[in-house]
């Protein structure tokens, strides 16, 4: 496996649990208040230091499996084909969550606003990396 497919699991491990996290407590607090900016600060500071220790943890032990001190992160075609199908699959996601948020915001001009934009990019990134592992493992 490569380093950019541990990557892409990584992220799509993190962004799931921000998801799961996220909507537990939508569930917990029964739905979206002034607090909601404050949740997505905690979410967001949470996911950049799991994947921060998940590539370091990786790279640590890439570089004990293979003896070398630094990681080797050469693109090929295939790294950058499969980056750029999951790039798409995530941005159109991204692009129809967007509208369908905007379209909510001129209707209900409440807390809502923040947290729907806030799920779609974090859908956006589960798409795009999930998508990425899904060709890594078709091409293997």
């Amino acid at each position: 496996m490569s380093f950019k497919e541990k990557s892409s699991w990584i992220v799509l491990v993190g962004m799931l649990a921000l998801f799961g996290w996220y909507g537990w407590n939508y569930y917990v607090t029964g739905g979206f208040d002034a607090a909601t900016g404050g949740v997505i600060l905690v979410g967001t500071i949470a996911f950049i230091i799991l994947v921060v220790i998940g590539h370091i943890v990786i790279a640590v032990l890439q570089a004990i499996a293979t003896g070398k001190d630094d990681i080797d992160d050469s693109s090929d075609e295939r790294d950058r084909s499969i980056e750029l199908r999951g790039e798409r699959a995530g941005g159109l996601i991204l692009g129809l969550a967007v509208l369908a948020t905007l379209g909510f915001c001129l209707i209900s001009q409440q807390y809502r606003i923040a947290s729907m934009l806030f799920m779609a990019m974090v859908l956006s990134e589960i798409v795009k990396n999930a998508w990425q592992v899904v060709l890594y493992r078709l091409s293997a």
